[in-house]
C-alpha cells in the first residue's frame, strides 16, 4: 500500500486510476486512517495485454468526514505473483451547482449569506466564486444574484 496525507474528500465523487498489467490484474482498495481502516472506494484493475498498456478505472467515492489519511491498498488474486503498475491517481470534484458558493453540494441559504457578504466586501470573490455565483451572467455577483440563489434554496419560481 501507499499513503496520502493530509486528504480532505469532502466534494471529491471520483477517484480515476490509470493501470497496466500483464498478469491478472487485481484490486485497489482506498482506505481512511489505516490499510484496514473504512473502505472510501474500490476498483478492480484489469489484464490490460501488457506493462505498458494502459487503461483509466474509476470508482466512486465515499467521504468518510474530515481530514484523514487515505491508503491505496494493492491486491491481488491469491496464488497470482503479479499485480498491476500504478501511473496516476485523479480526484474527480463532484459537480458544483450554480449558486453552491459555500460548496457543501446544496444551494441553501447560507449560499445567499456568502453572496451577500461578497457584495458588502466582507469576503473576497475569487474566479471560481463568480462561474458559480453569477446567477444572471452579467459579470458581477450582486443582489440579483442573492434573490436568485434564495429562490433556488427555498424552491420559488
Amino acid at each position: 500500500y501507499i499513503s496520502y496525507r493530509p486528504v480532505n474528500l469532502h466534494g471529491i465523487a471520483s477517484l480515476a486510476f490509470r493501470v497496466s498489467s500483464a498478469g491478472a490484474g487485481g484490486r485497489i482498495e482506498v482506505r481512511a486512517d489505516s490499510p484496514a481502516g473504512p473502505l472510501v472506494s474500490a476498483v478492480e484493475v484489469p489484464l490490460t495485454g501488457g506493462w505498458d498498456t494502459h487503461t483509466t478505472v474509476t470508482a466512486p467515492v465515499r467521504d468518510p468526514g474530515g481530514v484523514r489519511e487515505l491508503f491505496l491498498v494493492f491486491l491481488n488474486e491469491p496464488g497470482n505473483p503479479s499485480l498491476f503498475n500504478l501511473d496516476w491517481v485523479e480526484f474527480n470534484r463532484a459537480p458544483i451547482r450554480g449558486g453552491d458558493l459555500n460548496r457543501d453540494g446544496f444551494v441553501n441559504v447560507q449560499d445567499a449569506v456568502v453572496a451577500l457578504r461578497m457584495i458588502v466586501g466582507f469576503q473576497p470573490v475569487a474566479p471560481f466564486d463568480l462561474e458559480t455565483g453569477d446567477m444572471n451572467g452579467d459579470g458581477a455577483i450582486d443582489i440579483r444574484d442573492v434573490v436568485a440563489i434564495l429562490a433556488l434554496a427555498l424552491n420559488l419560481p
